[in-house]
Protein backbone atom coordinates (compact mmCIF):
# COMPACT_ATOMS: atom_id res chain seq x y z
CA UNK A 1 0.00 0.00 0.00
CA UNK A 2 0.62 3.67 -1.18
CA UNK A 3 1.31 4.36 2.78
CA UNK A 4 3.76 2.47 3.65
CA UNK A 5 6.00 4.83 1.80
CA UNK A 6 3.77 7.92 1.91
CA UNK A 7 7.11 9.86 2.58
CA UNK A 8 7.32 9.87 -1.08
CA UNK A 9 4.93 12.64 -1.77
CA UNK A 10 1.20 12.88 -2.64
CA UNK A 11 -0.49 9.59 -2.67
CA UNK A 12 -1.29 8.43 -6.46
CA UNK A 13 -4.68 8.80 -7.71
CA UNK A 14 -7.28 6.67 -9.24
CA UNK A 15 -10.87 6.36 -9.86
CA UNK A 16 -13.64 4.05 -8.41
CA UNK A 17 -14.61 2.00 -11.35
CA UNK A 18 -13.57 -1.12 -10.11
CA UNK A 19 -15.27 -0.05 -6.36
CA UNK A 20 -17.05 -3.65 -5.96
CA UNK A 21 -13.54 -5.44 -5.45
CA UNK A 22 -12.94 -3.02 -2.17
CA UNK A 23 -15.33 -5.63 -0.28
CA UNK A 24 -13.19 -8.53 -0.98
CA UNK A 25 -9.47 -7.30 -1.68
CA UNK A 26 -7.53 -10.55 -1.75
CA UNK A 27 -4.93 -11.69 0.90
CA UNK A 28 -2.23 -9.84 -0.40
CA UNK A 29 -3.62 -6.58 0.39
CA UNK A 30 -4.98 -7.86 4.21
CA UNK A 31 -1.33 -8.77 4.42
CA UNK A 32 -0.02 -4.79 3.47
CA UNK A 33 -3.04 -3.60 5.86
CA UNK A 34 -1.08 -5.32 8.67
CA UNK A 35 1.93 -4.38 7.65
CA UNK A 36 1.13 -0.61 7.71
CA UNK A 37 -0.65 -1.00 10.97
CA UNK A 38 3.05 -2.33 12.46
CA UNK A 39 5.01 -0.31 10.53
CA UNK A 40 2.78 2.87 12.07
CA UNK A 41 2.98 1.40 15.65
CA UNK A 42 7.06 1.42 14.92
CA UNK A 43 7.40 4.94 13.71
CA UNK A 44 4.61 6.18 16.58
CA UNK A 45 7.21 4.28 19.20
CA UNK A 46 4.06 2.06 19.95
CA UNK A 47 4.85 -0.65 21.93
CA UNK A 48 3.04 -3.76 20.55
CA UNK A 49 0.31 -4.60 21.00
CA UNK A 50 -0.44 -1.53 20.76
CA UNK A 51 -2.78 -0.03 23.71
CA UNK A 52 -2.93 -3.86 24.89
CA UNK A 53 -5.30 -4.62 22.01
CA UNK A 54 -3.88 -7.59 20.18
CA UNK A 55 -6.54 -8.25 17.35
CA UNK A 56 -5.81 -7.92 13.64
CA UNK A 57 -7.11 -4.70 11.37
CA UNK A 58 -10.03 -5.00 9.73
CA UNK A 59 -10.45 -3.88 6.06
CA UNK A 60 -12.02 -0.30 6.33
CA UNK A 61 -8.65 1.06 5.79
CA UNK A 62 -9.20 -0.12 2.05
CA UNK A 63 -12.10 1.70 2.07
CA UNK A 64 -10.70 4.89 3.32
CA UNK A 65 -7.42 4.67 0.55
CA UNK A 66 -9.81 4.06 -2.33
CA UNK A 67 -11.33 7.52 -0.98
CA UNK A 68 -8.11 8.92 -1.46
CA UNK A 69 -7.02 7.69 -4.46
CA UNK A 70 -10.51 9.04 -5.81
CA UNK A 71 -10.19 12.55 -3.90
CA UNK A 72 -10.90 14.16 -7.24
CA UNK A 73 -14.25 12.70 -7.64
CA UNK A 74 -17.51 13.80 -5.53
CA UNK A 75 -17.81 10.40 -4.68
CA UNK A 76 -15.02 9.91 -2.86
CA UNK A 77 -16.10 12.06 0.13
CA UNK A 78 -18.84 9.84 0.07
CA UNK A 79 -17.24 6.84 0.24
CA UNK A 80 -14.83 8.35 3.28
CA UNK A 81 -17.95 8.93 5.01
CA UNK A 82 -19.36 5.48 5.17
CA UNK A 83 -15.68 4.09 6.18
CA UNK A 84 -16.77 1.94 9.02
CA UNK A 85 -15.00 3.58 12.62
CA UNK A 86 -11.83 1.88 13.65
CA UNK A 87 -12.41 -1.23 15.84
CA UNK A 88 -9.17 -1.95 17.09
CA UNK A 89 -5.74 -0.55 17.55
CA UNK A 90 -4.11 -1.63 14.83
CA UNK A 91 -7.29 -0.14 12.28
CA UNK A 92 -6.68 3.06 14.56
CA UNK A 93 -2.98 3.31 12.87
CA UNK A 94 -3.61 2.00 9.81
CA UNK A 95 -6.31 4.30 9.35
CA UNK A 96 -4.19 7.35 10.65
CA UNK A 97 -1.14 6.23 8.03
CA UNK A 98 -3.61 6.57 4.95
CA UNK A 99 -5.02 10.00 6.18
CA UNK A 100 -2.38 11.69 8.66
CA UNK A 101 -0.17 11.20 4.81
CA UNK A 102 -2.94 11.97 2.73
CA UNK A 103 -4.41 15.19 4.73
CA UNK A 104 -1.87 17.73 3.01
CA UNK A 105 -2.33 16.47 -0.34
CA UNK A 106 -6.37 16.00 0.25
CA UNK A 107 -7.25 19.68 0.67
CA UNK A 108 -10.71 19.26 -0.35
CA UNK A 109 -11.29 15.46 1.82
CA UNK A 110 -9.27 17.15 4.52
CA UNK A 111 -11.63 17.28 7.34
CA UNK A 112 -13.84 14.02 5.92
CA UNK A 113 -10.37 12.15 6.47
CA UNK A 114 -10.00 13.35 9.92
CA UNK A 115 -12.88 12.82 10.93
CA UNK A 116 -12.96 8.92 9.30
CA UNK A 117 -9.19 8.44 11.16
CA UNK A 118 -9.51 9.74 14.93
CA UNK A 119 -6.01 9.38 15.72
CA UNK A 120 -5.17 11.61 12.96
CA UNK A 121 -7.73 14.23 14.23
CA UNK A 122 -5.84 13.51 17.44
CA UNK A 123 -2.64 14.28 16.68
CA UNK A 124 -3.42 17.06 14.10
CA UNK A 125 -6.91 18.38 14.99
CA UNK A 126 -10.56 16.67 14.80
CA UNK A 127 -12.90 17.33 11.13
CA UNK A 128 -16.53 19.04 11.92
CA UNK A 129 -17.81 16.02 13.59
CA UNK A 130 -14.73 14.40 15.07
CA UNK A 131 -14.27 16.17 18.20
CA UNK A 132 -16.32 13.61 20.59
CA UNK A 133 -13.96 10.29 19.15
CA UNK A 134 -10.98 12.64 19.29
CA UNK A 135 -12.25 13.04 22.85
CA UNK A 136 -12.25 9.57 24.05
CA UNK A 137 -9.31 8.79 22.04
CA UNK A 138 -7.06 10.18 24.61
CA UNK A 139 -8.72 9.35 27.46
CA UNK A 140 -6.97 5.85 26.12
CA UNK A 141 -4.14 7.10 25.08
CA UNK A 142 -3.11 8.98 27.92
CA UNK A 143 -3.46 5.56 30.49
CA UNK A 144 -1.20 4.07 28.09
CA UNK A 145 2.77 4.93 28.59
CA UNK A 146 3.90 4.78 25.51
CA UNK A 147 0.88 6.25 24.02
CA UNK A 148 1.00 8.60 26.77
CA UNK A 149 4.17 10.06 25.68
CA UNK A 150 3.32 10.47 21.76
CA UNK A 151 0.70 12.82 22.74
CA UNK A 152 3.25 14.67 25.21
CA UNK A 153 5.10 15.20 22.49
CA UNK A 154 2.95 15.82 19.80
CA UNK A 155 1.07 18.39 21.70
CA UNK A 156 4.22 20.09 22.90
CA UNK A 157 5.45 20.60 19.58
CA UNK A 158 4.45 24.51 17.78
CA UNK A 159 2.02 24.27 15.10
CA UNK A 160 1.21 26.97 12.52
CA UNK A 161 -2.59 26.05 11.88
CA UNK A 162 -5.01 28.31 14.25
CA UNK A 163 -7.37 25.30 14.07
CA UNK A 164 -4.23 22.78 15.16
CA UNK A 165 -3.68 25.49 17.91
CA UNK A 166 -7.23 26.02 19.31
CA UNK A 167 -7.96 22.18 18.96
CA UNK A 168 -4.52 21.79 21.19
CA UNK A 169 -5.07 24.86 23.86
CA UNK A 170 -9.20 23.41 24.50
CA UNK A 171 -7.91 20.00 25.29
CA UNK A 172 -5.26 21.09 27.56
CA UNK A 173 -7.68 23.39 29.05
CA UNK A 174 -10.02 20.21 29.58
CA UNK A 175 -6.67 17.78 30.90
CA UNK A 176 -5.76 20.12 33.49
CA UNK A 177 -8.80 18.86 35.48
CA UNK A 178 -8.33 15.50 34.53
CA UNK A 179 -4.77 14.55 34.75
CA UNK A 180 -2.47 18.08 35.61
CA UNK A 181 0.75 15.68 35.24
CA UNK A 182 0.14 15.26 31.83
CA UNK A 183 -0.22 19.20 30.92
CA UNK A 184 2.29 20.13 32.72
CA UNK A 185 4.08 17.16 30.92
CA UNK A 186 3.18 18.79 27.44
CA UNK A 187 4.30 22.60 28.47
CA UNK A 188 7.94 21.48 29.86
CA UNK A 189 8.30 19.60 26.55
CA UNK A 190 7.53 22.52 24.77
CA UNK A 191 9.40 24.84 26.49
CA UNK A 192 12.88 22.91 26.68
CA UNK A 193 12.84 21.22 23.09
CA UNK A 194 10.90 23.78 21.34
CA UNK A 195 11.42 26.90 23.05
CA UNK A 196 12.47 29.27 20.43
CA UNK A 197 9.59 28.24 17.81
CA UNK A 198 7.01 29.07 20.70
CA UNK A 199 8.68 32.29 21.24
CA UNK A 200 8.51 33.30 17.68
CA UNK A 201 4.90 32.36 17.37
CA UNK A 202 4.30 34.20 21.04
CA UNK A 203 6.34 37.39 19.03
CA UNK A 204 3.88 37.06 16.41
CA UNK A 205 0.52 36.98 18.73
CA UNK A 206 1.86 39.86 20.52
CA UNK A 207 2.25 42.26 17.91
CA UNK A 208 -1.44 41.08 17.19
CA UNK A 209 -2.75 41.91 20.39
CA UNK A 210 -1.12 45.19 20.76
CA UNK A 211 -2.16 45.92 17.40
CA UNK A 212 -5.98 45.53 18.77
CA UNK A 213 -6.68 42.37 16.60
CA UNK A 214 -7.45 39.95 18.74
CA UNK A 215 -8.67 37.32 16.41
CA UNK A 216 -5.12 37.05 15.07
CA UNK A 217 -3.64 36.80 18.92
CA UNK A 218 -6.61 33.71 20.05
CA UNK A 219 -5.21 30.80 18.64
CA UNK A 220 -1.68 30.80 20.05
CA UNK A 221 -2.97 32.60 23.22
CA UNK A 222 -5.64 29.58 23.75
CA UNK A 223 -2.95 27.03 23.29
CA UNK A 224 -1.09 28.51 26.95
CA UNK A 225 -4.49 28.48 28.65
CA UNK A 226 -4.08 25.87 30.75
CA UNK A 227 -0.62 27.03 32.07
CA UNK A 228 -2.18 30.24 32.73
CA UNK A 229 -4.80 28.99 34.71
CA UNK A 230 -2.59 26.53 36.16
CA UNK A 231 -0.06 29.45 37.20
CA UNK A 232 -3.36 31.44 39.33
CA UNK A 233 -4.77 28.21 41.04
CA UNK A 234 -1.72 26.15 41.84
CA UNK A 235 1.60 28.29 41.51
CA UNK A 236 3.44 25.60 43.82
CA UNK A 237 2.82 23.11 41.43
CA UNK A 238 4.33 24.91 38.45
CA UNK A 239 7.25 25.89 41.08
CA UNK A 240 7.91 21.94 41.39
CA UNK A 241 8.09 21.82 37.75
CA UNK A 242 12.41 22.38 37.21
CA UNK A 243 12.18 22.38 33.50
CA UNK A 244 9.12 24.89 33.77
CA UNK A 245 11.02 28.34 33.85
CA UNK A 246 10.17 31.76 31.90
CA UNK A 247 6.87 30.76 30.74
CA UNK A 248 5.02 34.26 31.35
CA UNK A 249 5.43 35.47 28.31
CA UNK A 250 2.77 33.06 27.16
CA UNK A 251 0.61 33.44 30.64
CA UNK A 252 0.53 36.88 30.19
CA UNK A 253 -0.14 36.68 26.73
CA UNK A 254 -3.54 34.78 27.11
CA UNK A 255 -4.60 37.05 29.87
CA UNK A 256 -3.65 40.49 27.78
CA UNK A 257 -6.13 38.37 25.15
CA UNK A 258 -8.75 37.10 27.58
CA UNK A 259 -8.95 40.91 28.78
CA UNK A 260 -9.33 41.94 25.00
CA UNK A 261 -12.28 39.88 24.06
CA UNK A 262 -14.07 40.59 27.45
CA UNK A 263 -14.14 44.45 26.21
CA UNK A 264 -16.11 43.44 22.62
Amino acid sequence: MWALNSAGGAPPEGDLDAARGLLDPGQEITTSVARVAAATAARLRLQGPPLDDPRPPGRGVVLLAAAVGARGERRAAELARVVPPPRTAYDLLSYHAVAGAAVPYAEGLADVLRDSSPLTGTLDRPGPSGAPGCDELIDRLRSDGPARRLLTLRFAAPVTDPAQYGWRGETLAWLRHEDVGLVLDVYENALVHHRAEHERMARAAWRAALAGDADAATPVATWWRALAELESAAPAMLRARRQLLDYHEWTNLFRRVRTMEART
